[in-house]
């Protein structure tokens, strides 16, 4: 039976969808950090001029009503337990993203309990609300046993800098097999080498051709098992080394892979991208999409480089991977730089221009929006369904979406709330599940 805070919370998401309207209704916002509560009752970032006197905290946020009957309630499965780490293994695939701010932090489930780490880093600091070392430990606790591989797909702190933390040995790390890199472990930072040292893993660490560049340029960079004890789940490298490690744009090197469990993929690309901001130009992303066509085409895209709008996710890349989903890790608040990701435009260039989006509240297999039937059977439609999300439009200003009703995930909905993002699938049936959280 739904708890009476459970269906006040649901008639209150009734009345301000039919009060807002159609799909995308949004809000322009300059960068602030600070809370108002807009005409409709959510959550919105001002401009602060320093003369409003109405700027106060949200009364309810996104993570509110749902999490109304504890302030300490953790993220919860579908039978109401406390995933405060990671789940008993489901013979699926399921991939968290972690809500750790301005940075990628990955872990991959494989269907036999395996775990693979994809990337594990953030800009912020453990001050600012995100998930750190304490809490991503928490959230490994008990499962350390089964690490199998890591990926760091490219040098940059944001990607890399818990890794020394949290992949400790005293948590456990013998069952470590494979750590692949781009470029070269001679060109990786000091504290990762040193972490690399500590735990005794400089023999486990794996190249590409050389530290040289492979993908388009007809130089295979072949496929790594992730999973190893799942044949079925396969992952195609599909380029690394792009700049042919020079050291002048690290992202470019990134390791980008292609993961396929039978009819589902998803793609991982790091902070991959182009020397240049020009659309018509030859580079890294034109490159990818003239050796591999059809084959970048994707279930799930995961925005590159936690949504930057000048050198990723170019136009011409985002038609080419054509995906039913996108998510991104990333903070829009993240100062000092004004990254504002994810920017807006990409976003809407899947929307308006891809339009291959799907709705997964929609559940006519004969619709063009529909997803695939989610292995969780009995979700409310907020927990596979995020309708709101915040992007940067410019550098001082935000879009606040209040009713998306599209297959767009964010670790950041808004400056209050986290999202430990869940995908799963058997390779068939897909989806995802939000698990929202305060930002404390």
């Amino acid at each position: 039976m739904l708890s009476p805070n459970k269906l006040i919370f649901g008639f209150l998401v009734l009345f301000l969808v039919e009060r807002n309207g159609a799909l995308g209704a949004s809000i322009d916002l300059k960068a602030d950090d600070t809370g108002l509560i807009d005409d409709t009752g959510l959550f919105l970032q001002p401009e602060d001029d320093g003369e409003n006197p109405e700027l106060k905290k949200p009364e309810t946020p996104l993570h509110g009503d749902e999490h109304a009957e504890g302030a300490d309630e953790k993220f919860s499965d579908q039978d109401g337990n406390p995933v405060q780490q990671v789940p008993t293994p489901n013979g699926r695939l399921n991939i968290f993203a972690l809500p750790v701010g301005q940075g990628d932090a990955h872990v991959m489930q494989c269907p036999n309990g395996d775990l693979a780490i994809i990337d594990l880093g953030t800009s912020d600091s453990a001050n600012n609300g995100f998930w750190h070392t304490a809490k991503v430990v928490e959230f490994l606790q008990g499962s350390y046993h089964l690490i199998k591989n890591v990926v760091i797909t490219h040098n940059h702190v944001d990607h890399n800098n818990l890794m020394p933390s949290v992949l400790h040995n005293q948590y456990g790390m013998g069952a470590l097999q494979n750590i692949y890199v781009s470029c070269t472990i001679a060109g990786m930072s000091t504290a990762v080498t040193n972490w690399l040292n500590s735990i005794s893993a400089t023999n486990k660490v794996r190249t590409f051709n050389g530290g040289r560049a492979c993908g388009p340029n007809g130089v295979s960079c072949g496929n790594i098992p992730l999973c190893p004890a799942n044949p079925a789940v396969q992952v195609q490298v599909m380029a690394v080394n792009m700049a042919d490690c020079d050291d002048s744009n690290k992202n470019i090197d990134s390791v980008v892979f292609k993961v396929t469990y039978n009819q589902v993929s998803l793609y991982f690309n790091g902070d991959f991208e182009d020397r240049t901001s020009s659309q018509t130009a030859n580079g890294a992303q034109r490159a990818m999409i003239d050796y591999y066509g059809n084959q970048l085409r994707v279930t799930v895209y995961k925005l590159s480089h936690h949504g930057a709008q000048t050198l990723a996710n170019k136009v011409i890349t985002c038609n080419a991977h054509a995906p039913k989903a996108i998510f991104v890790s990333s903070h829009p608040w993240y100062t000092p730089g004004s990254y504002r990701h994810p920017r807006c435009d990409i976003i809407d260039t899947f929307i308006n221009d891809v339009k291959t989006l799907c709705q997964p509240t929609v559940t006519n297999p004969a619709s063009a929006f529909y997803c695939a039937e989610h292995p969780y059977t009995n979700l409310q439609n907020n927990e596979k369904l995020q309708q709101r999300y915040t992007c940067g439009l410019n550098t001082d200003a935000f879009r606040t979406v209040t009713n998306n009703n599209l297959a767009i995930y964010t670790t950041v909905p808004d400056s209050t709330t986290l999202n430990l993002l869940e995908f799963t699938t058997d390779g068939i049936k897909w989806g995802f599940r939000n698990h929202y959280s305060p930002r404390a």
